[in-house]
């Protein structure tokens, strides 16, 4: 026979919220490294990489 135990106790706090950080680049930022075109081509090749060794497996498979 199961029993329902009672959780944690919410309590409430006064600490300051942090703000939220997402990891994208600002772009008003002039100080952030500009990657170019060469991350977003890697980025596609890998993709379309991937995509193809998917596409291989499958028509072996069929």
């Amino acid at each position: 026979m199961a029993v329902l135990q009672p959780g944690p106790e919410l309590r409430f706090s006064n600490m300051a919220a942090e703000p939220l950080a997402f990891g994208f680049e600002d772009p008003e930022d002039r100080n952030a490294p500009r990657h170019g075109l060469g991350r977003t081509l890697r980025a596609a090749a890998g993709w379309l990489l991937l995509t193809g060794f998917f596409g291989v497996a499958w028509a072996a498979s069929h």
